[in-house]
């Protein structure tokens, strides 16, 4: 059978702040109470415990005597316990639910969205989540009209007024068909790739990108098709129709389409690409959108994307 507690918490917290302030005044000040309550509170623990807690000296305040300093000392703990109590009340009393409205480049959605989806499904079961795919303009854009609440892209081109919070970095690969001549090496050069056809991906940023690379050293692709379908690039390069340079590793296709896929490293230097969590720098965030990014960030920043 749980005892009955006399005492209110309440008044322990009140006779503990005038222990540490040395001052029934000095209390009532820096607890926002009047004095009387203040006293009142100490009046009533000594009344039920029959404890003198302090030794009452006109003109000099409170000090405390041996058996108050003990009892206060076991009262500091009793309210931190309290606190902790309280907090883990309030946890449980309030269950984040609702829609999270994220935004993610298209290339990258398909090998960064399932393990997070998976984890929020786990660890938020009532928060859904509303997923868009757009380019870097367009996130950009839809953060700062409010359209969407987070974005998970590349740190290329986002503009003033957002906020970029790096998670990891990709490099770009070569996606080579596994019967390709290069087979047996775990690199190749833009300068081979000059004379081989490429399979451009062609979105907003990528394709500059990628051009990029090679007029860093002074050389021109060979592109013989453009598609903004990651899909379709790897049909087209598993049959052998030619390669692509891609940022994210494809472990996705149909069966046996994947393992026709060799991935390989340029010999030449080219940036790798931070990837990472944009928000906009103005809006308050939401404790749904405060509770996803710390997923994200607990889920991707060592995540690998090879």
């Amino acid at each position: 059978m749980v005892g009955i507690v006399r005492w209110n918490i309440r008044h322990v917290a009140f006779t503990v702040e005038a222990a540490q302030q040395g001052s029934i005044a000095a209390a009532a000040q820096a607890l926002g109470v009047s004095q009387a309550s203040v006293n009142a509170a100490i009046n009533n623990i000594e009344d039920l415990l029959r404890v003198r807690i302090f030794l009452r000296q006109p003109g000099r305040g409170l000090s405390l005597t041996p058996a108050g300093t003990t009892l206060m000392e076991e009262a500091g703990r009793l309210l931190d316990q309290a606190r902790k109590f309280e907090e883990t009340a309030a946890l449980l009393s309030v269950r984040l639910s609702g829609t999270i409205r994220v935004g993610c480049f298209p290339t990258a959605a398909p090998h960064v969205m399932p393990p997070i989806l998976q984890a929020m499904k786990k660890k938020y079961p009532a928060i859904s989540i509303d997923l868009r795919e757009d380019t870097l303009a367009g996130l950009s854009n839809q953060l700062k009209c409010g359209s969407i609440d987070v974005a998970l892209t590349y740190d290329l081109m986002l503009g003033k007024g957002l906020t970029f919070e790096k998670l990891f970095e990709v490099n770009q690969r070569v996606a080579m068909a596994s019967s390709d001549e290069n087979q047996d090496s775990d690199s190749v050069s833009l300068f081979d790739l000059t004379r081989k056809p490429l399979i451009l991906l062609d979105l907003p940023e990528c394709r500059e990108r990628i051009v990029a690379s090679f007029e860093r050293y002074g050389l021109k692709p060979n592109i013989t098709f453009r598609t903004g379908s990651t899909h379709i690039i790897q049909n087209l390069v598993a049959s052998g129709q030619g390669y692509a340079i891609l940022a994210f590793n494809s472990k996705l296709g149909a069966p046996g389409e994947k393992e026709k896929i060799r991935y390989l490293d340029l010999k030449e230097y080219v940036p790798p690409i931070a990837f990472g969590v944009v928000l906009p720098d103005q809006k308050q965030s939401s404790r749904l959108t405060d509770a996803f990014t710390a997923l994200v960030r607990d889920t991707l920043t060592d995540w690998s994307v090879a």
